[in-house]
């Protein structure tokens, strides 16, 4: 029998649907993981507070695996020099952008700093000019992570599929990446 899971496609098709948080171009840094010709990754040089790495949502070991796919681009989030949160993007030929992973440090980060994030990852994204911008959550997100991208402009696509594999969910969804669904 296969287990049934909701899954909600949260996405942006137009900037002038985007309402960012305001503030967000002077708080938060976002700054690009980078990959050389060996899938390693450098980190990046900007002063940060000790214990960051630590912070980050992906590992190291899962940090490589991700970096060995030429179209995801790993960034983490500064505020203050402090790791705030990190997130994967994937920009597909079409020109759609999925934000993957996205995740915060700490459960304690206030929701202000958490909109400021999503704010600042979503207007990065248009500089792709894409067709659509969009993320998946499943049933069992937080209603909180979920409102926080409500309140900027996203829309929300409920899927109740009977699902039983990441390729089944792939297939339904038309994801090119092979990356499992993640949103904090």
């Amino acid at each position: 029998m296969k287990k049934r899971t909701n899954y909600n496609v949260l996405e942006l098709t137009s900037r002038s649907q985007f309402v960012p948080a305001k503030g967000y171009n002077e708080k938060i840094e976002l700054v690009k993981i980078r990959k050389n010709n060996e899938f390693s990754f450098t980190l990046p040089n900007v002063p940060m507070k000790k214990g960051w790495w630590e912070n980050l949502a992906v590992i190291g070991d899962i940090l490589k695996s991700i970096l060995a796919h030429p179209e995801v681009h790993f960034f983490i989030a500064l505020h203050n020099g402090e790791v705030i949160g990190s997130f994967d993007l994937i920009v597909l030929p079409d020109r759609q952008v999925e934000i993957r992973d996205l995740g915060i440090a700490s459960d304690s980060l206030d929701f202000e700093l958490r909109a400021l994030f999503l704010s600042k990852v979503v207007d990065y994204c248009f500089q792709f000019e894409p067709t659509r911008i969009f993320c998946h959550a499943s049933e069992f997100e937080k209603m909180s992570a979920i409102s926080n991208y409500l309140s900027q402009g996203f829309t929300i696509n409920s899927q109740n599929n009977g699902v039983s594999t990441d390729n089944e969910l792939k297939e339904m969804n038309h994801l090119q990446s092979g990356f499992l669904l993640n949103l904090n």
